[in-house]
């Protein structure tokens, strides 16, 4: 016969368990991407300018500027910033982001 110690001690040790990982954020958001026109950059210290700034807010992941084409493309968490705070961190660095229509 099996002593009940051991029968409830893996129990125990189970519902523990699976107690401690209820309590673990499971779906995180996924990243978004968007890409703005700027005006002003003439350079790749413009494009090293916006995308410092940017990697600084947070829930920004990646940016890429390329002055030739005045484009902007940034990836970042929509529950942690959104495009209007994206775009009001270029204008901060000293370029214009056009409204969208």
């Amino acid at each position: 016969m099996i002593p009940l110690r051991f029968l409830l001690a893996p129990t125990l040790f189970v519902a523990g368990g699976l107690a401690a990982c209820s309590k673990v954020e499971v779906a995180a958001q996924a990243p978004q991407s968007v890409d703005l026109a700027v005006v002003g950059m003439t350079c790749t210290a413009c494009e090293d300018t916006i995308c410092s700034s940017l990697r600084e807010l947070p829930g920004v992941e990646s940016c890429v500027a390329h002055f030739e084409s005045g484009q902007v493309s940034v990836v970042y968490l929509p529950n942690t910033t959104d495009e209007t705070r994206i775009a009001d961190t270029i204008r901060s660095a000293g370029f214009e982001v056009p409204k969208k229509p």
